[in-house]
């Protein structure tokens, strides 16, 4: 069921998530990397350090587009772009596949 849900979706659409500081992290750093065309970029990883540490040059790609409006720690940041790694490897309509999966578990 949530394969076929997951197409309902357009792509930059969060709306199927739960949770409002999720949705809202998820936008803001979707919004980001569209803006500054860095997909390839978060689809390689961080490197050394993860995104909490590292990741410098995905950070200086996306400063001038990224609007942090729930004043991240260094965790959530890392974890809001660990999930955006993610939806640049496996594309749109299988990450919101797996999000909905998960947040009905």
């Amino acid at each position: 069921m949530a394969g076929t849900m997951a197409t309902t979706y357009k792509k930059g659409d969060f709306s199927f998530i739960k949770d409002s500081l999720t949705r809202t992290a998820y936008t803001e750093a979707y919004t980001a990397i569209e803006k500054a065309e860095a997909w390839n970029l978060v689809a390689a990883g961080p490197g050394e350090g993860g995104f909490m540490f590292g990741g410098h040059d995905i950070k200086a790609q996306l400063a001038p587009y990224y609007v942090d409006s729930l004043g991240h720690s260094g965790s959530s940041y890392a974890w809001t772009f660990r999930s955006m790694e993610r939806l640049a490897k496996v594309g749109w309509t299988a990450f919101v596949a797996e999000f909905i999966a998960n947040q009905t578990k």
